[in-house]
């Protein structure tokens, strides 16, 4: 009977410490992650099974567009039709930032998963200057710019929203 209890309390003993396996103990995480359950948890800005990859990295490249959508607070809209692109590129500063040009206008943006947002930036036009609060985002490949716009057109201040489809 003693040697029957000795033996089950061994072989619950061996149960107990053979289940307690450490499910991160062959798990390697990148860029600061921490493995929880086996899997890791990325920091904001990375993402893959071992958070080795940029989330911005998907956003990089060239989009093109023909057109712009204006449409202005006076009632005033207009389609312009223009044949540019816009640049995507890395930021130094932070993996969470882009750089975003657009012919002679470069901006930084804050990326939040597949939405930024940019600076007010003054670029000249005919009439003077005009305000632009950039924001936007990526889907299915494709870049979507809005423009919150600022301009005094004789003595009046006119707000105004240009919508970009750039793909």
């Amino acid at each position: 009977m003693r040697n029957y209890l000795l033996c089950s309390l061994v072989l619950c003993g061996l149960m107990f410490m053979t289940s307690c396996t450490d499910s991160c103990a062959d798990i390697v995480c990148e860029n600061g992650a921490v493995c929880e359950s086996g899997s890791c948890q990325c920091k904001d800005g990375y993402s893959g099974d071992d958070c080795s990859i940029e989330s911005r990295e998907d956003y990089l490249g060239t989009y093109f567009y023909t057109q712009i959508d204006l449409s202005c607070a006076n009632n005033y809209n207009e389609t312009i039709s223009e044949s540019s692109f816009f640049e995507v590129k890395k930021s130094n500063t932070s993996v969470n930032k882009i750089i975003i040009e657009q012919g002679n206008v470069s901006f930084e943006a804050t990326l939040e998963e597949n939405k930024f947002e940019g600076p007010t930036f003054t670029v000249s036009s005919t009439n003077g200057s005009v305000q632009k609060t950039p924001s936007g985002s990526f889907f299915n490949d494709k870049l979507f710019m809005t423009y919150q716009t600022v301009e005094q057109i004789a003595g009046t201040q006119v707000n105004c929203t240009e919508e970009i489809e750039a793909k």
